[in-house]
């Protein structure tokens, strides 16, 4: 593949976005972000401490991420995430976690600048 061909994690987030944006509506919090998201149900991979967990995409923006997750990660926690095997991965940071029934409802600021 020629490198201009590469496809970028910033590439990769925003076909995601564009996905949501089709598929979804933006949520309630707009108000309190920067950066509108939208309902995105998907299923991605996360990998975190060399481990791949599988968790449930709630919603997307620009900047950041909303996930449900089995396991609990900690606040400022680099962690990896990607849809399917040939997207890269994209690197995100935990900004928040919020135990629910089962879950963490949590939160990740997407790093593309390393």
């Amino acid at each position: 593949m020629a490198e201009s061909e590469t496809v970028t994690p910033r590439d990769v987030v925003q076909q995601w976005l564009e996905s949501a944006m089709v598929e979804g509506g933006v949520d309630a919090y707009y108000s309190k972000r920067e950066h509108a998201r939208y309902s995105w149900h998907q299923r991605l991979e996360l990998m975190a401490g060399g481990e791949v967990f599988y968790v449930q995409a709630r919603d997307i923006g620009e900047a950041g991420l909303g996930l449900i997750c089995r396991q609990e990660f900690s606040v400022g926690e680099m962690v990896q995430i990607r849809r399917e095997a040939n997207e890269p991965w994209v690197l995100a940071r935990v900004v928040h976690a919020t135990a629910t029934v089962g879950a963490f409802r949590t939160g990740f600021e997407l790093q593309f600048e390393c």
